[in-house]
């Protein structure tokens, strides 16, 4: 089966830097491949690229919420940091 990349040229070039640096395969002498590793079997997984470029783009949106200082203002009420005092 022969998976297909549906990101961007960029998180392809990513990908394939991650790839590189977490490649495992052995090669021979004269530079044939005798072993595949983990990291290049996803590469024939559509679903497992898939979920790949799912979650790195869902990571900013889950770092954000994380990380939110600031809640949402229920109706009638101000927003504010814990900690604040009101004017």
């Amino acid at each position: 089966m022969n998976a297909v990349w549906n990101g961007t040229p960029g998180e392809y070039l990513d990908f394939t830097r991650v790839l590189d640096r977490h490649c495992g395969c052995e090669f021979g002498v004269l530079g044939v491949r005798l072993t595949r590793c983990g990291a290049h079997d996803l590469t024939d997984d559509q679903r497992a690229l898939n979920g790949l470029l799912y979650g790195r783009r869902l990571a900013a949106t889950l770092r954000d919420e994380e990380w939110l200082t600031r809640r949402p203002a229920a109706a009638g009420r101000t927003a504010s940091i814990p900690g604040e005092r009101r004017k």
